[in-house]
Formats: C-alpha cells, structure tokens, sequence
C-alpha cells in the first residue's frame, strides 16, 4: 500500500510540474467560465427522469465496425402550467441516471426547444469540448515549446 502511494504521488508531482497539464488546466478553466457566463442566456427548471432507453448504435468504416452502447435519459420537466416531455440524446462520457432522478433542465431563452441537462458530463464536459481544449493545449503548448522556449 505505501509502494502504491509514492507512485500515485509520483505521478502527481510530475502532474504538476508539467507544462502541457497547467496549460490544459487554463484552457480548461476559461471554457467552464465561458460556460458559467453562457448560463444566463437559459432558464433552469426541474424535471425527473421517466425512462432509461439503452441504444446500440453501429459506426462503420472501411475496415471495420464499432458498436457503442449509450443510455438515453427520457425525462420530463415542468414549464409554468405544462408538462414538457422529451429526450437527450447526445454522446455522452458517463451517463448514470435511473428512473425517477431529479435532475436540473436549461432550457434557451431564445428557442424553447434547444434544453440541455444541467449536469457535469452534459453541459460543462463534453466530448466536442475536450476534443477541442486538448488541441489547443498542444498548439499552445507547441507554440511555447518552438517560438519562446527557444528565444531563451
């Protein structure tokens, strides 16, 4: 067990110390205030989960075929006098609701059919989000390790 915590603070301390990780962690933190400010443009209403649909979907290529199983929340949430019943059904990382959770809806002041459920890995982390915080990461990173680095 002591073996295991000088690796794992090994591994942290390097975290640390690396650049690429603290140019990630400020990319990050300037998309989560971006979203945080993005808030206002929704109004949040509360809703629970009335089903969890698993769907298997089949992405082809040339050489071979990936199946991906996802769970898709149906969920309803209550807008003024109305019940609002509808889906989410975009890739998520991690999906873990049940049955008759509550859950937190935004809902777009501008077009009432554009929601998002308000939750970690539905509104402040996303697969396009990552994708695109990663490789600004590294063209930062790259730009400081070729222009700056070597001006030193």
């Amino acid at each position: 067990m002591n073996n295991f915590l000088g690796i794992l603070h090994s591994i942290f301390r390097y975290i640390l110390k690396s650049l690429f990780t603290k140019i990630f962690c400020f990319v990050f933190a300037v998309f989560v205030l971006i979203d945080f400010v993005n808030l206002k443009n929704y109004t949040i209403y509360n809703g629970k989960v009335t089903d969890v649909e698993n769907v298997t979907t089949t992405h082809s290529s040339y050489r071979k075929s990936v199946k991906i199983n996802r769970d898709i929340p149906k969920f309803e949430y209550y807008r003024k006098k109305d019940t609002v019943k509808t889906e989410e059904g975009s890739l998520v990382m991690y999906s873990n609701f049940n049955v008759n959770d509550e859950l937190q809806i935004l809902e777009s002041k501008e077009d009432q059919y554009q929601i998002k459920i308000f939750n970690v890995f539905y509104y402040w982390i996303g697969f396009n989000k990552l994708i695109i915080i990663t490789f600004l990461a590294l063209f930062i990173f790259g730009f400081y390790k070729v222009f700056i680095k070597k001006a030193d």
